[in-house]
């Protein structure tokens, strides 16, 4: 079955337009991915902390960020909480999180605290 992507109108005058991409081309999630989202991402190759409720601490890396979340790598065999707080060192930056997808390494983070921070950080 094709997948279908509906892209967001730039103005109120403007018709959302679809784009249908065969199964299981890798387009398809990045052309409808990039439409969803209200903050442009940034690539990037930071060392963060996952801050678990319980105060444990998680080595990841931060792969792409923007002011609404973020996209995270962990080593293989790490299981990634539904919420925790992100720590960044090196940004003097750190926000609550909730997990949006992920998959074996890597997940996809919201900000749900400091969100006036992270758009002056990385808006």
């Amino acid at each position: 079955m094709p997948h279908v992507c509906l892209s967001s109108p730039t103005s109120p005058y403007e018709v959302p337009s679809i784009k249908r991409y065969p199964a299981g081309d890798p387009r398809s999630r990045a052309e409808c991915t990039s439409n969803r989202r209200a903050h442009n991402r940034a690539a990037t190759s930071k060392p963060a902390l996952i801050r678990t409720l319980q105060w444990k601490r998680i080595p990841c890396r931060v792969v792409d960020i923007s002011a609404g979340g973020a996209r995270i790598e962990v080593a293989a065999g790490v299981t990634i909480p539904e919420r925790f707080k992100l720590l960044i060192p090196d940004d003097l930056f750190e926000a609550e999180c909730e997990v949006r997808h992920a998959d074996e390494v890597s997940a996809g983070l919201v900000f749900t605290s400091h969100q006036m921070e992270a758009l002056a950080a990385y808006g």
